[in-house]
């Protein structure tokens, strides 16, 4: 008797047991897929020189409603420098100040998010 009930408890707490979440909340995903599969132009020099070099990113979609942001960020993957470039991350422009000549390897990261209040 003692195994029939402790089996009956157990299968009812998984009943009432934590569900994992969805992925995007049911209440924007329409919203989200649409404003997360827009165009995304990069507008880069030809070629970088010393100094602050600007890259432009053009949003297909520029007006967003509320809760939605767009943030970007450069990542310096790999340099052959002596110090890393210096980023400064930014919508819809972001910059990339080297100091010295060298081979680098930057990654761009264009990230749609929504946060409501």
């Amino acid at each position: 008797m003692k195994v029939i009930f402790i089996l009956l408890f157990i299968s009812l707490t998984s009943l009432f047991g934590e569900h994992p979440s969805p992925e995007v909340c049911p209440i924007v995903k329409n919203d989200f897929n649409y404003y997360s599969n827009q165009k995304v132009e990069l507008v880069i020099p030809s070629s970088f020189s010393l100094g602050k070099n600007q890259i432009e990113i053009k949003l297909s979609e520029t007006k967003l409603p509320s809760g939605y942001n767009i943030v970007a960020f450069i990542d310096v993957e790999q340099f052959s420098s002596k110090d890393e470039p210096e980023v400064e991350n930014g919508i819809p422009f972001a910059s990339v100040e080297f100091d010295e000549k060298g081979k680098y390897e930057l990654l761009l990261n264009v990230n749609l998010i929504y946060r409501s209040s």
